[in-house]
């Protein structure tokens, strides 16, 4: 049966006789010094309603204890008590469980955040890598969300020398920049030349000329940035090695010195020959009264490979960096006035091929390191009359020679490569 929350409640049964004196005041006592909540739910002074008294379905707990106003023994209704203490573990539990759940929240909201975040940082790098790649496919693929997608060249932190990071200085001194070049490019005996600022020589006056005469346009920047710029500096290794060697062998008094130490590039000047990259390939100057020594500048000009210099007036000995001229394969200096001996570097010129130093004024003995110009097919030394000795025997090694001349006692002689001399 069930009742509603209206109907009247039945009156409490009728309390139990009283105890004797002496058994009442030691269960007062034994009540007073129980905790209240062990105290109600212990035997003792407990009492349960009958589970089939008609009127609840749960036990009704009753007790008396002494009123805290006086006035003897009060009844605690042990249920109220018991639903109170549920009744707050209920509102705890709910408690916890709403600090739980915006607890979830709140961590759920800042995940998404980073989420978010770095959503839209990976898609800025995408986006720039994709920029710096081939650029915007604006084709039929543009729509398609499946099609390749170009994020263009990987990021690699150690770039090969093939693409140097290229800087220049906000602020230079050109004569500083040119300078710091040549010291860089110059043999040792010519950069001291250049830089002697008591001593005048064809050096510095072809720098000279170069910084403050020159209308070539030379490219500055290129030349201050870091790495320099290749063409800017050929530009000016160039023009200054070929107007040293204009001013050293007084140019301006040569049958024919057309272009030279004009505003034109280096390559149209007479007897200059470039390759398609505007490097210096060849000097063909023969016969056109060149008079002076030759500049060891010259060696500059790593691409030569053809000196055409004979029936000159050159004079002075042979320059040691000329022998380092690994490219070179014609050597024509024949009929001049050069003196000293031939170095035993000429055995470094490994692509010589024609090499003719007669009618000059050489002196000592023939270098043993001919024998090593494995190459040479062409060997004229004759009318030298300072060279004194026989060719060294390792000429024999020269199997492409097919002509050598030689001043030996007023007497010419013409060998093969077979020949023993």
């Amino acid at each position: 049966m069930s009742f509603s929350d209206d109907d009247s409640i039945p009156p409490p049964p009728p309390p139990p006789p009283p105890l004797p004196p002496t058994a009442a005041a030691e269960e007062e006592l034994e009540i007073q010094s129980t905790p209240v909540l062990e105290r109600l739910k212990s035997g003792g002074r407990l009492r349960t309603s009958s589970r089939n008294s008609g009127r609840f379905s749960a036990a009704r707990v009753s007790s008396k204890r002494p009123s805290p106003y006086g006035g003897g023994i009060q009844e605690v209704n042990i249920d109220s008590v018991e639903q109170g203490y549920a009744a707050n573990d209920e509102n705890k539990s709910k408690t916890k469980k709403k600090k739980c759940i915006l607890f979830l929240v709140v961590l759920l909201l800042i995940g998404g955040g980073v989420g978010a975040a770095l959503g839209i940082i990976l898609t800025k790098d995408k986006n720039t890598n994709a920029s710096k790649g081939t650029g915007t496919d604006n084709g039929s693929d543009a729509g398609d969300v499946n099609a390749p997608q170009d994020d263009g060249p990987a990021f690699d932190p150690f770039p090969i020398a093939d693409t140097p990071v290229v800087t220049t200085p906000e602020s230079y001194d050109e004569t500083d920049v040119a300078m710091a070049i040549l010291r860089n490019t110059l043999p040792t005996k010519a950069y001291t030349a250049l830089s002697d600022p008591y001593i005048q020589t064809a050096q510095g006056d072809a720098f000279e000329w170069m910084m403050k005469e020159d209308e070539f346009v030379y490219d500055w920047d290129g030349l201050a940035s870091t790495p320099v710029d290749p063409t800017a500096r050929i530009n000016l290794v160039q023009r200054y090695t070929a107007a040293t060697l204009f001013i050293s062998t007084r140019g301006g008094n040569w049958n024919n010195n057309e272009g030279w130490m004009g505003r034109m590039n280096v390559c149209t000047w007479f007897g200059v020959g470039c390759n398609e990259n505007g490097v210096i390939t060849s000097l063909s100057l023969s016969e056109n009264n060149l008079r002076g020594p030759i500049p060891a500048d010259l060696s500059t000009l790593g691409n030569l490979s053809i000196i055409e210099m004979h029936k000159n007036r050159l004079n002075g000995q042979l320059p040691s960096s000329i022998f380092k001229m690994s490219a070179l394969k014609t050597l024509y200096l024949d009929e001049n006035s050069l003196t000293g001996s031939i170095s035993n570097a000429i055995g470094d010129l490994s692509n010589l091929e024609k090499l003719t130093l007669n009618d000059n004024q050489l002196s000592g003995s023939f270098p043993v390191a001919i024998g090593s110009l494995l190459n040479l097919d062409m060997l004229w030394l004759y009318n030298n009359p300072g060279i004194v000795g026989n060719l060294p025997a390792g000429i024999g090694n020269c199997q492409k020679l097919s002509k050598c001349k030689r001043h030996d006692n007023e007497t010419t002689l013409e060998m093969k490569a077979s020949s023993q001399v």
